[in-house]
């Protein structure tokens, strides 16, 4: 049975994985790189600072890979836009995308990164 993780940051990470399953139409959200699966929104792990250097309030950045099946052409391109677009109308602050790639079990798979911003306070 997987650890019920409770701090900020673990908590942080399943606000956004909660908040981006609430999307409509749906979009598999993947918080494991082990269930990555073509056709989804995979949160990797954050970055963080602490602009007040007292640990209680926190500023993340985690990048959210949109995945599709291959190949790379102009169907992948237009579904990674539309489900960054699904995102944008998502209420998270996303402040940048590119397209890329992401290797998933020796397979190259067309993806999107986009960059969304959260804080956390145990305050």
């Amino acid at each position: 049975m997987p650890t019920a993780y409770t701090d900020l940051l673990n908590t942080a990470l399943d606000d956004l994985a909660a908040t981006l399953q609430t999307m409509s139409p749906p979009i598999p959200i993947v918080t494991d790189p082990r269930n990555i699966q073509s056709a989804c929104a995979f949160i990797n792990a954050p970055t963080f600072t602490t602009p007040f250097l007292l640990n209680k309030r926190i500023q993340l950045t985690f990048p959210v890979q949109l995945i599709v099946p291959s190949p790379f052409n102009l169907d992948a391109q237009r579904k990674l836009l539309n489900m960054a677009a699904q995102l944008l109308n998502a209420n998270v602050a996303i402040t940048e995308g590119r397209p890329s790639s992401i290797e998933i079990g020796g397979a190259l798979y067309p993806c999107y990164e986009l960059i969304v911003n959260m804080e956390a306070s145990s305050l």
